[in-house]
């Protein structure tokens, strides 16, 4: 997992990417500082796939929670 401020990531919130060496995580909670992590699936049997999907299906749940927590502290901050 690395931690990284990229000026151009000036975004809030979840992206995930599959490639050849594993899926890619990215959360960025404060614009332009990243959250990145790679997991690599080395799993074979059928059980620990389908226990894989549902680790990250849970995990984006987390994560949606997270960033609507935020945008409605948000709002209620921006509120006059």
């Amino acid at each position: 997992m690395t931690i990284k401020w990229e000026p151009r990531d000036l975004w809030i919130g979840l992206f995930w990417d599959q490639r050849q060496d594993g899926k890619h995580f990215y959360v960025c909670l404060v614009p332009t500082v990243v959250i990145h992590w790679v997991y690599r699936e080395h799993e074979t049997s059928v059980a620990e796939q389908v226990r894989s999907r549902l680790r990250d299906r849970v995990f984006v749940a987390v994560m949606l929670g997270v960033y609507r927590g935020i945008v409605a502290v948000h709002r209620k901050l921006s509120a006059p």
